[in-house]
């Protein structure tokens, strides 16, 4: 599975280039906005730190389009309904990271992962099938009890040196296209 720092690099390639396409300026409420949103769908994981087993909340209804789709829609609304003046492009660059972040897990996970678990159901609650590929990237780095710490940093190491040439070549892409 992706650690934090590979949805944060890859969320910020995505909305930087999708922010690029679209001719929208370099700001910090870009890139902060996207790191934070391409980590969003893991709040299922503040269960447990009080206890909650971990497979029991982890990829559940945040890591779905069902559910996450209106989220999006809702937060669109507020924004207009409260007259922030925000640009929509800027919008679509966090959303995109948010949704970077389904692609990378379902990029990262596969059904012979032990503890990592094997996809995501981007259909829940209407359909149980999880998605996922049969060779997952990165499928080392896993935040379970027992995981040594510096196994840990040597995977979120290596995955940031894989990933970060990627997103600033989309980057890149977003403000050449």
């Amino acid at each position: 599975m992706a650690s934090p720092i590979g949805h944060v690099v890859v969320g910020i390639g995505v909305a930087g280039a999708v922010a690029g396409g679209l001719g929208t300026d370099s700001t910090p409420a870009l890139w902060t906005g996207a790191a934070v949103a391409s980590c969003l769908p893991d709040l299922d994981l503040l269960p447990s730190l009080w206890g909650v087993p971990y497979r029991r909340v982890h990829r559940r209804a945040t890591h779905s389009l069902l559910i996450l789709a209106p989220l999006v829609g809702v937060a669109w609304a507020a924004v207009s309904a409260l007259d922030l003046s925000m640009d929509w492009r800027l919008m679509l660059a966090w959303t995109s990271a948010l949704m970077s972040h389904l692609v990378l897990d379902i990029l990262c996970t596969g059904p012979g992962l032990r503890q990592g678990g094997h996809g995501i159901p981007l259909f829940w609650p209407l359909a149980s099938r999880r998605w996922c590929v049969s060779r997952p990237m990165f499928p080392e780095v896993n935040f379970l009890e027992g995981v040594p710490a510096g196994v840990i940093g040597r995977a979120c190491l290596r995955e940031l040196l894989h990933l970060s040439p990627a997103a600033g070549v989309l980057i890149l892409l977003g403000h050449l296209l």
